[in-house]
């Protein structure tokens, strides 16, 4: 989870420990649609999980993202194969 934080900060622009499991995700400046899909796109290329926008709507925390991610892929059909 830690190194996923990190990642999460250098997104968003902040330093490391700014960002912790109960961090808010609308608490940050950079966490805008443009923010937003940048982070989707990380978790994309360095997890293999997409995450929906509504999903990611309902997301608050940083937390809560870090368990999407751990959840797998939850893009449509991924679990058709």
């Amino acid at each position: 989870m830690q190194a996923f934080l990190e990642k999460l900060a250098d997104l968003l622009g902040v330093e490391p420990d700014e960002v912790q499991p109960e961090s808010r995700l609308d608490s940050f400046d950079e966490w805008d649609s443009l923010g937003a899909l940048t982070v989707v796109s990380m978790i994309d290329e360095d997890y293999g999980v997409t995450v929906m926008s509504e999903e990611l709507s309902r997301l608050a925390t940083a937390g809560e993202l870090w368990l999407a991610v751990q959840a797998g892929p939850s893009n449509p059909g991924a679990d058709d194969a």
